[in-house]
């Protein structure tokens, strides 16, 4: 399960911030407090690509097809057709909340169904 590829005995990824534009936001994922890959909201795409040890992911979907969802200090990214996790990530709720109020400023709308935060 690509849940599982961002567990490890003795480390996992997580964001530590972000850059925008006009038109995108860029999450920076870091491991070991060094960066090891990013996750960006696009237009019309979420692209990611993280890598940390042998392992990595590689992520695009139509933005309209997942929605975000934070629980237990960790970012969700959910599949919005079947409600599965496509992959968490840690993440500190007040950069969640960040996230999410600048998601809004650019006009995204990526719908939370279990309205959390």
């Amino acid at each position: 399960m690509i849940d599982d590829l961002f567990s490890s005995l003795f480390y996992s990824p997580y964001i530590k911030n972000y850059q925008t534009d006009n038109s995108s936001l860029v999450l920076e994922v870091y491991c070991k407090n060094k960066r090891c890959g990013y996750i960006n909201f696009t237009n019309e795409r979420l692209i990611s690509i993280i890598s940390f040890g042998i392992r990595s992911f590689k992520g695009n979907a139509n933005r309209e097809a997942v929605y975000l969802h934070y629980n237990d200090q960790k970012l969700f990214i959910v599949n919005k057709a079947t409600s599965k996790t496509i992959f968490k990530i840690k993440c500190s709720e007040e950069v969640f909340r960040s996230i999410k109020a600048k998601l809004n400023t650019l006009k995204y709308t990526f719908p939370d169904k279990r309205n959390n935060h």
